[in-house]
């Protein structure tokens, strides 16, 4: 090969490297753009543009030895979720509103007292109002604690910052920053190593 062509066959493959990470490039923003934000629905879906508990999905949350599973809920004004222990411990427990950390509002909105012990005894609790609700339990604050989010028709669950970009697409946004420069600063190297005059 001359060296004419050779110079040129350099240049042909780092133009093939660039169009290579402009096309990732475009795959990950079509990707991170037709994705809906985690936990909502898929667009089109009766709910779409809510943040609502999925259709179809439990109010149920299980006391399992020293957890609560899950630990997060979202769920509509007026519903009711129930709390059941599913796998006892030799422990008691509760399902008190508030925090432990705040002993003065805790309890407040709901309390089963601690009598939660034996597989299959439950507590319930209807959410009238929209907002969310942190709770735990009074025996072992440490290791059980959760959240019930409560949205009214719209959606919006009062009290709550509202929109912002879910941290989850920040991430794969940031991942997508860092692949695109090492793939750009790579074929820029290249392209150097193969043209040293230019």
């Amino acid at each position: 090969m001359t060296s004419e062509r050779q110079s040129s066959h350099r240049r042909s493959l780092a133009l093939a490297g660039l169009a290579a990470t402009a096309l990732v490039v475009l795959l990950a923003t079509a990707a991170l753009a037709d994705s809906p934000a985690p936990g909502s629905p898929a667009p089109g879906s009766p709910q779409a543009g809510a943040s609502g508990p999925p259709s179809g999905g439990s109010n149920a949350i299980s006391i399992v030895q020293k957890t609560f599973q899950p630990s997060t809920l979202t769920v509509h004004v007026g519903d009711t979720v129930t709390w059941t222990v599913t796998e006892a411990i030799s422990d008691p427990h509760s399902v008190t509103s508030g925090t432990y950390k705040d002993a003065a509002s805790s309890g407040k909105d709901f309390d089963s007292g601690v009598k939660l012990k034996n597989n299959g005894d439950s507590f319930s609790h209807t959410f009238d109002a929209a907002g969310t609700f942190a709770f735990f339990c009074a025996v072992h604050p440490d290791t059980m604690s959760g959240t019930i989010t409560v949205v009214d028709a719209s959606g919006s669950a009062g009290g709550e910052a509202g929109g912002g970009i879910p941290v989850e697409s920040k991430l794969l946004a940031a991942g997508i920053l860092v692949v695109v420069l090492v793939l750009l600063f790579g074929w820029a190297s290249v392209y150097r190593r193969m043209n040293p005059g230019h």
